[in-house]
């Protein structure tokens, strides 16, 4: 009952935040209710890990800590994108634990030409402002996420799939309006997915060990 608590503390507190959260909070206000639906979430896979101490469970909890420290250094760029990079590298020691099986051949040829695209389109704004380092450091970034998004394909596991593309859709919203464009309505476009993956993550580990029923005890 009492992951159920979380999941409902979880998706309660993110819909509060994205929906109902006054506009004119104060910035520390604002961060604190960010940042509780990734508590309640990351409460319930240490609840899910405590169940099974294996290193997949272990390996998710830290990423989520992680991406959650990304999301709050988030007005420090440099510091988030080290946050974020320590937590899609949790993700694939976490994938790399589960059995892995080779996604087709064309899977891999759209996810180059996505990659192609997105460096292309991102780094290439940056670039026509001649900050160099920063193209780098993007470029790197993007690296790592397409990385653990094809890793995410070879678990052949909806879920971790699910959480990956999620999680990659939030970052890419956050580049195109950082690097390329402005976009309406920014903070429920990125937060929306990133909750998403986080949940989808966490419910992965009951999945991946074939527990069901502990989502509800």
């Amino acid at each position: 009952m009492r992951n159920v608590c979380y999941i409902v503390g979880a998706i309660a507190s993110a819909i509060y935040y994205l929906h109902f959260m006054p506009q004119q909070s104060p910035y520390f206000v604002e961060q604190i209710f960010k940042v509780i639906p990734m508590l309640f979430i990351i409460l319930l896979s240490y609840r899910f890990h405590d169940v099974r101490q294996e290193k997949y469970s272990e390996a998710i909890v830290f990423a989520l800590i992680w991406i959650t420290l990304g999301n709050i250094t988030l007005p420090y760029l440099f510091l988030s994108l080290i946050c974020f990079s320590l937590g899609q590298l949790y993700f694939l020691r976490a994938f790399s634990t589960t059995p892995w099986k080779t996604p087709p051949k064309w899977l891999l040829s759209m996810l180059v030409a996505f990659a192609a695209i997105v460096i292309g389109w991102v780094v290439g704004n940056i670039l026509k402002d001649h900050l160099y380092v920063l193209a780098v450091i993007i470029s790197f970034y993007i690296a790592i996420t397409l990385t653990t998004l094809w890793a995410s394909f070879h678990t052949r596991q909806w879920t971790i799939i699910s959480a990956t593309v999620c999680f990659m859709f939030s970052n890419l919203l956050f580049a195109i309006d950082n690097f390329i464009t402005a976009l309406p309505e920014l903070q429920l476009i990125v937060m929306t997915p990133y909750y998403c993956a986080g949940l989808l993550f966490s419910i992965s580990i009951v999945k991946y060990f074939g527990l069901p029923n502990k989502v509800v005890e």
